[in-house]
């Protein structure tokens, strides 16, 4: 299986803006999916894993400098890449401290109403705090949660979608809300989200889209959307991707190491 068709000095000539540096992580959580290093069994780690894990703690650190000095509206896309490399590198948890910090920028600028944090980045950086750390949330994380989530699920409720913001922006917070654990009275109700907003011809939207698409189709769980079914509709998007020209090399080569992934994957289990 191709692993290293992009050479990781390609991201150190460049800018280092946003798009490369989450481009390069998603291409390094590949690498270390197929190397071994998300394989927690107690084994060995292979000459392979400690280069990725070396790779990854050097990313850490330039995305850790790239978050002091950022734009707000890119923190939650960083953040997420942060935590993920900074384990996969470090074998350890990142400062929860450091964090928490750059999450609570992002939610005053949110707050303020006058910066470019998108209402679904916020939700997704409170909604694990509220949800899985009970009684240790900000009392303003816990209000910003229960009233976006309110909000989302009256808009959904009258229009099945939501209206007035990008099509990246409604996939998100679609592939947010879907995550939530409604009850099983809404188990129609987000069937019918799915079905209003699935789309039949992928090769119709734009790469943003989507990526954005493909969060809400793997959010979806198995009671509104078969598994085979959800995997097939995974891999006609990432096969897609994979053929984008208007993809960072990095992410475009992520995508391809995954469709090579997943045949051999099916393959095994045949």
């Amino acid at each position: 299986m191709r692993t290293s068709l992009v050479s990781a000095n390609a991201v150190k000539g460049r800018s280092g803006d946003t798009g490369d540096l989450t481009a390069y992580s998603r291409y390094l959580m590949m690498k270390a999916q197929i190397a071994g290093n998300l394989r927690f069994d107690g084994h060995s780690a292979t000459d392979d894993e400690r280069v990725v894990a070396r790779q990854c703690r050097e990313l850490s650190d330039r995305i850790a400098r790239r978050l002091n000095t950022c734009k707000e509206g890119d923190i939650a896309d960083l953040l997420d890449c942060y935590d993920i490399v900074y384990r996969i590198g470090n074998d350890a948890l990142p400062d929860r401290d450091f964090m928490c910090r750059h999450k609570h920028r992002a939610f005053m600028v949110w707050k303020s109403g006058v910066g470019d944090v998108t209402e679904s980045a916020v939700f997704g950086m409170i909604a694990p705090e509220v949800k899985y750390q009970r009684g240790k949330a900000r009392e303003e994380y816990v209000d910003a949660y229960l009233m976006i989530l309110k909000n989302w699920i009256d808009t959904l409720g009258r229009h099945y979608t939501f209206l007035n913001v990008t099509a990246v922006e409604n996939y998100r917070r679609l592939a947010l809300v879907m995550k939530e654990n409604l009850g099983s009275d809404f188990h129609d109700a987000k069937l019918r989200w799915y079905k209003n907003n699935c789309v039949n011809d992928l090769s119709t939207l734009s790469t943003q889209i989507l990526r954005s698409y493909q969060r809400f189709i793997n959010s979806i769980t198995t009671d509104i959307l078969d598994f085979d079914e959800k995997m097939s509709i995974d891999q006609k998007i990432i096969t897609e991707l994979s053929t984008r020209t208007d993809l960072d090399p990095h992410d475009r080569e992520a995508y391809r190491m995954a469709l090579d992934f997943n045949r051999e994957m099916v393959e095994e289990y045949q």
